[in-house]
C-alpha cells in the first residue's frame, strides 16, 4: 500500500514506520494537495478501520494520532477508533499491533499477488513524481524528530546526493522546495486546526525560535501566526510555496 499508493494518487502520502508494538501507518495530504486535510485523514482512517474489520471483526486500533485538535463531539471517533486517541500530535497515524499483522487475510493468494506486484513495480519506474513523493514522505516522518538534510534523505532512498537532486529536478522540484512546502503546509495545519502554541509549532517544524516561525509564516501567508489562527481560511499551497485562497 505504501509503495504503490502514488500510482493511485500523489495527493496523499502513506508511510510505514516500525514500532516495538507493531507497525505505524501514517496518512496525510501532500503539500500540493490543498484543503480539507482533516476530513480526508479521518475518512482514510475510517476506510482502513472498515477493511481491517473485514479480516478481523471487532478490531479497534491500539492507538490513533491526529495532528488536529479534538472535535467537540468525540462519539464517532471513539466508536470507530477506540478511546486511545491522541490529538495535537506530531503525525496522523494508526498503530497495527504485531498480533494483528500475523493474522492471515481472507483473500491472501500468492499466485495473484506476485504478478500484481511485478506490474506495479514496472508502473512505478515509468511514473513521474514518485521520487518527489518519497522524499516528502521522509521529510514529514523525520521533521519532528531529527535533522532533515538532503544527504540523509538520499541515503534512506538509496541514492547518492547528486542522483536524488537530479531525480527531483526531473520531477520539477528540489529538496529545498519540498522541505519549504512541507513546513508551510504543516504550519497552516497546526495553527488553524490544532491547539498547539506557536512555540510548540516552531519546535515541531525545526525553527530555532518562534520569531523564525513568524518570519516564515509572513513569507508563506502574508500574515502572523496569531492572525492566521484566528482567520483560518482554506488555502492551497502551490508549487514554489505560493499561497492562494
Amino acid at each position: 500500500l505504501a509503495d504503490y499508493f502514488p500510482l493511485h494518487t500523489q495527493g496523499a502520502i502513506i508511510n510505514l514506520v516500525r514500532d516495538p508494538e507493531g507497525l505505524v501507518l501514517t496518512y496525510e495530504l501532500s503539500a500540493s494537495a490543498g484543503e480539507f486535510e482533516r476530513q480526508v485523514v479521518e475518512l482514510g482512517f475510517g476506510v482502513l478501520w472498515h477493511e481491517i474489520r473485514r479480516h478481523h471483526g471487532g478490531w479497534i486500533p491500539m492507538e490513533v494520532q491526529f495532528r488536529h485538535s479534538a472535535p467537540r463531539d468525540r462519539i464517532w471517533h471513539r466508536r470507530l477508533l477506540g478511546s486511545n486517541i491522541v490529538y495535537n500530535a506530531d503525525r496522523n497515524s494508526m498503530l497495527f499491533e504485531t498480533d494483528l499483522l500475523r493474522l492471515p487475510t481472507l483473500e491472501g493468494n500468492r499466485a495473484q499477488h506476485d504478478p500484481l506486484a511485478d506490474s506495479y513495480r514496472a508502473a512505478s519506474r515509468k511514473t513521474g513524481g514518485i521520487v518527489a513523493i518519497q522524499t516528502e514522505a521522509l521529510v514529514r516522518m523525520l521533521l519532528p524528530f531529527a535533522a532533515v538534510e538532503v544527504d540523509g534523505i538520499a541515503t534512506r532512498l538509496r541514492h547518492s546526493r547528486r542522483t536524488l537532486q537530479r531525480r527531483l529536478a526531473e520531477d520539477g522540484t528540489s529538496f529545498a522546495e519540498i522541505l519549504d512546502q512541507v513546513r508551510a503546509k504543516l504550519a497552516w495545519t497546526y495553527l488553524c486546526e490544532s491547539s498547539l502554541g506557536a512555540a510548540q509549532v516552531a519546535e515541531l517544524l525545526q525553527f530555532s525560535e518562534t520569531s523564525a516561525l513568524t518570519r516564515a509564516v509572513r513569507r508563506w501567508f502574508g500574515t502572523t501566526p496569531r492572525a492566521l489562527r484566528h482567520r483560518q481560511p482554506i488555502q492551497i499551497i502551490q508549487p514554489g510555496g505560493e499561497i492562494r485562497p
